[in-house]
């Protein structure tokens, strides 16, 4: 052994041992000090290990081919301030396998993960987890990505791949945004990913002559390989220059990829109208009046261009480059192979691939089926080649074109750009059609809206059409988002109105009302406006004559008007500009041309014709604090006309088509359905507060099939609550209560027919009660809970009453909302989508109109990866997740929408 030497000795000549360690019995005579004090270096060598711990659980040392080291034991080594609850651990798992790193705060020295504290942990199997306060699990690595719990908070955000989502209640659309300035006719969002080969044509174009073009030119960009999402842009006006130009949707950037100039001609009417994409082609809608133009198609993957018009189809193969030599006339030619479409004025343009498409052997991809929207109709360039048109002689300026994800057509057409109808075709016909009905046809009467000379779009889903509608015809007269459902047959299909102030829900077929759909939360309060209505005294004092050719009064207590020119009796009452009212006559006796006038402007020749004799309402809305009414006959001849019950009083309007709306009694109160939700639930019935429909032929369904519906939220109900009554007494008429022991019920003409079930007090329940044939169904949140033998006439000269019975005895204690009344039942199907869709707006925060003040939809688009509405307004763009918008911006959108895996374009 070595000669002994003190510990001292040793770190004062600091000293190297021959057999590199420091012993206890090398270090004699020394006496123990409780806390040495080093003055010098302690050397150790490479793999020289210092050892701690009885059985040397923490060994470091240093090593040549390992570097920096330190051994553990299965216990933890643990990094903290002294006095300090903070720890970092490094720790091995429980099998001994693999390093273990977490970093929390609960004091702990020793043991497993804790599961309760902050940590940032990265486990034995190369995972990063990071926990919070209580231990949820705020962040994970995986295999393919990260899960994050709980809401990301981002000053911005660029993405490379698809964005998804299970709840977009809380996305910023504008986080991904980049303006383009360009002026758009149309905007296209191209997801090749979507293409037949999800887009592997893009890595076999190396050949192409825009692929080899120089790159860093006004006309390309600085990649040469086709963007997996491209944003094309068509219509640029600069100096009456037309140009298509595409962005690439995989730089946040949008930077400009192509672009090319395909008209350079001043003449102003002259443009390209719209543009889409499939399959490596690129169509494009050219209006303009030259028989070689028409409908431009670019296949990137076969290098070619082609025009398809009404007459002299052009052909190119682009050897010189697309952005060199755009014009097909340049150096194509006339080609006699190509078929010719409708009209060269194109206004629109969709594809789709059907279903055994043949492969085009150019491009190795299926052939497109490609539609067109002409001046003329429509032609359909069918992936055989062959070209059928469908041509309707009073509806033939086709405007919007579209292929739902089921290969369905859809397109609206003009009558000289006054009035608009939408049709729907389940199949592409295989040969002309010509004025077509029924069949393939959706009737114009179901899906008709207008237009006002100005181009509205639609779009469509695998279940619903969506109408931009700004019109006046058999859609109402006020602008506002049409949604039809899609999943019946057209005899069967169902409406839903979106305005930026109301919702009616689902509308089932011959709809005659749908009403308490509102999202003003302003109590009503109605009074009856007319003096001495019913003419019971002889006072006249609030009625003129116009002239010497009229003279008025009141025989046996109704109105008399005879006439031997053209006078008429007048009126007039203050009401609120801006606010609805609704106006009840009775023409007793009919004369010549009966005609009441009720309005703002005493000069106006706002009237309406009473066609026959009976009980006749108006709604109108006041635009000035002065309401006038006349009362005269169309014809400058002699006439007699009666009127008696004349009544104007505050409405709750009718959103249906009908317009037919109810008049305020006493005062309703209108609250949310939910806290912050846009809806508004009416309660505050009474014996005196009630809603009433005057008498309205509509809902004289006979023997026949009809539909009630809506949505109810009980309040401690006694005895029995009437919902609504159309009803005498139970004799005769229909009415729909709540009893507090036998649940839900249904009266007609003296029939009873319960649920057998009370509803839950305070929770807002969906009712539908139908009659098909002569079986009555009773259903609650979308499923059947009754069904009875009932074929009552339901025919009966009475008003509707919302929230009491007839006699005004028996009023609801709770709220409604969401009313509908219809001529025909919808299907079980249609009734639990009615439940499902609209539950979604008795939720918190709910929003369920159109955002901003502005009912004019200027565009909208479907996205069919997100299943996401977007619709385009003054405002902004509005964001709808079924019947629920679920996002805005708020900057206006003008005449383009496209999306695709939650990219979207507007203009």
């Amino acid at each position: 052994m070595s000669k002994a030497r003190t510990l001292a000795n040793l770190i004062s000549d600091n000293a190297e041992l021959a057999d590199g360690q420091i012993s206890v019995a090398e270090v004699v005579g020394a006496a123990p000090t409780a806390n040495p004090t080093f003055t010098g270096n302690v050397d150790a060598g490479d793999n020289v290990k210092i050892r701690l711990g009885d059985s040397d659980d923490l060994q470091i040392y240093h090593s040549s081919t390992t570097g920096n080291n330190i051994d553990l034991s299965s216990n933890p080594l643990q990094i903290k301030q002294l006095g300090a609850n903070s720890v970092t651990q490094f720790h091995k798992n429980s099998t001994g396998h693999g390093p273990l790193l977490q970093f929390y705060n609960n004091g702990a020295s020793h043991g497993a993960i804790s599961t309760d504290t902050n940590q940032f942990i990265l486990s034995a199997d190369g995972e990063l987890l990071i926990r919070s306060g209580g231990g949820s699990l705020k962040l994970a690595t995986t295999s393919t990505g990260i899960d994050v719990t709980g809401t990301v908070s981002s000053d911005g955000l660029s993405v490379d791949g698809t964005i998804t989502a299970d709840n977009f209640t809380n996305v910023d659309l504008t986080a991904i945004a980049k303006d383009i300035s360009d002026t758009a006719n149309d905007v296209f969002v191209y997801d090749t990913s979507k293409d037949s080969d999800g887009g592997a044509w893009r890595k076999r174009t190396q050949h192409t002559s825009w692929y080899n073009e120089t790159l860093n030119t006004a006309t390309r960009g600085s990649r040469k390989e086709f963007p997996v999402v491209a944003v094309i842009v068509v219509g640029s006006n600069d100096n009456y220059t037309k140009k298509i130009a595409i962005h690439d949707g995989d730089d946040p950037d949008l930077p400009m990829w192509w672009n090319a100039t395909i008209m350079s001609d001043s003449n102003a009417g002259r443009y390209i109208s719209s543009v889409t994409a499939l399959n490596g082609e690129i169509s494009i809608g050219q209006h303009i009046n030259h028989n070689g133009r028409g409908l431009r198609i670019f296949n990137f993957v076969a290098d070619t261009q082609r025009n398809h018009g009404a007459g002299h189809p052009v052909s190119q193969a682009n050897n010189s480059g697309y952005a060199k030599n755009p014009g097909v006339r340049g150096g194509g030619g006339w080609d006699s192979t190509l078929t010719h479409i409708k009209n060269h004025m194109v206004n629109d343009v969709a594809m789709t691939v059907l279903p055994n498409a043949p492969i085009d052997y150019a491009t190795g991809l299926p052939v497109p089926t490609i539609a067109a929207a002409t001046d003329s109709n429509v032609s359909i360039i069918r992936d055989n080649g062959t070209v059928v048109d469908i041509t309707y002689a009073n509806y033939n300026l086709a405007k919007n074109i579209y292929f739902n994800s089921k290969n369905h057509l859809i397109y609206s057409q003009n009558n000289t750009d006054t009035q608009r109808i939408a049709k729907v075709y389940y199949d592409i016909p295989s040969s002309d059609l010509n004025n077509p009905q029924g069949g393939y046809q959706r009737g114009a009467e179901t899906v008709a809206y207008g237009d006002n000379g100005i181009s509205r779009d639609i779009s469509f889903s695998p279940t619903t059409l969506h109408i931009a509608d700004i019109s006046e015809n058999s859609f109402g007269t006020s602008e506002k988002l049409i949604l039809t459902d899609e999943t019946n047959p057209p005899s069967s299909s169902m409406l839903n109105f979106i305005a930026s102030d109301y919702a009616t829900g689902w509308m089932n077929g011959d709809i005659k009302l749908a009403t308490l759909s509102d999202t003003d939360d302003t109590d009503v309060t109605g009074s009856e406006l007319v003096t001495n209505g019913d003419f019971s005294t002889s006072d006249l004092s609030d009625w003129s004559e116009s002239s010497s050719s009229v003279a008025v009064s009141i025989v046996s207590g109704q109105l008399n008007v005879v006439n031997s020119g053209s006078g008429y009796a007048y009126t007039s009452y203050s009401v609120t500009s801006g606010l609805t009212y609704i106006m009840k006559v009775d023409w007793i006796q009919k004369e010549g041309q009966g005609r009441v006038f009720v309005g703002s402007t005493s000069g106006s020749n706002n009237y309406f014709q009473l066609t026959a004799a009976g009980i006749h309402t108006q709604t109108f809305t006041a635009t000035s604090d002065t309401l006038h009414i006349k009362m005269f006959d169309g014809y400058n001849g002699s006439a007699t006309n009666i009127f008696d019950n004349i009544s104007v009083r505050l409405a709750e309007e009718d959103h249906s088509v009908n317009g037919n709306s109810l008049q305020v009694f006493g005062s309703i109160t209108k609250d949310p359905v939910a806290t912050g939700a846009d809806l508004v639930a009416y309660s505050g019935f009474s014996t005196s507060n009630y809603l009433e429909q005057p008498y309205n032929s509509d809902l004289d369904f006979g023997t026949g099939d009809f539909s009630l519906m809506g949505w109810v939220k009980p309040n401690s109900i006694s005895g029995s609550d009437y919902i609504l009554s159309r009803n005498n007494f139970g004799v005769t008429g229909f009415e729909v209560y709540i009893n507090n022991s036998a649940g839900l019920g249904l009266t007609t003409a003296g029939q009873y027919f319960q649920q057998g079930k009370a509803l839950r007090d305070n929770t807002w329940s969906f009712f539908c009660i139908k009659r098909v044939g002569t079986t009555a169904y009773m259903y609650i949140n979308g499923e059947q809970v009754n069904s009875v033998s009932n074929g009552a006439n339901l025919s009966v000269n009475l008003p509707l009453i919302i929230g009491n019975d007839g006699s005004k005895n028996n009023p609801f204690s709770g709220s409604l909302a969401l009313f509908r009344i219809s001529g025909t039942a919808p299907s079980d199907e249609q009734i639990a989508k009615i439940y499902n869709d609209e539950k979604a707006l008795f939720q918190d925060g709910a929003q369920a109109t159109l955002y901003g003040t502005s009912d004019a939809v200027t565009a909208l688009a479907h996205d069919d990866s997100t299943d996401l509405l977007h619709v385009g307004t003054s405002a902004g763009r509005s964001v709808f997740q079924g019947l629920r918008r679920v996002d805005n911006t708020t900057t206006a959108v003008g005449a383009a929408i496209s999306a695709s895996n939650g990219l979207v374009a507007e203009d």
